[in-house]
């Protein structure tokens, strides 16, 4: 082991290896940079997609009342009724819109999922407990308007 000149009971390690654990440090900072990087691109994805998703169910949600409101409120045959023809094209279009959204913010959610999983393991390989390393994330989602506070 090297021991610093002039310095008989100096440091036990030389300065090469504390270069390489210091680059071996930024190696690991770097890592988790990227992995935080990540976990909020898939975020933020998962917010803009499940924002749509939200908003298009609750449309979906409001015509599919209104329909079923003509529906009670016509005595006579609805198909007649030029109003009710409207209403239930309208939730028609709805309902595809729905359909077509929706897929895009499962995956979205699962990339998020996957990519939390990844942050979680970056985080307890460099020492970070899995409570800490969770309440990091959760402490983002809050951040972001992701999750409510609790």
């Amino acid at each position: 082991m090297c021991r610093s000149q002039g310095e008989p009971h100096g440091p036990k390690r030389c300065p090469a290896h504390a270069r390489i654990q210091l680059e071996k440090s930024l190696a690991a900072v770097n890592e988790l940079e990227e992995r935080e990087a990540r976990y909020r691109a898939a975020l933020s994805a998962a917010i803009d997609s499940t924002q749509q998703s939200h908003r298009a169910v609750e449309q979906l949600n409001s015509l599919d009342r209104a329909v079923r409101a003509l529906e009670a409120s016509i005595e006579d045959d609805p198909e007649d009724d030029p109003e009710y023809l409207r209403v239930r094209q309208e939730a028609s279009v709805a309902r595809r819109h729905h359909d077509a959204v929706r897929p895009a913010a499962s995956s979205a959610l699962a990339t998020l999922h996957r990519r939390r999983e990844q942050a979680t393991a970056a985080l307890v390989a460099v020492g970070v407990s899995a409570a800490e390393a969770a309440e990091h994330l959760d402490d983002i989602e809050v951040e972001t308007g992701f999750a409510p506070p609790f």
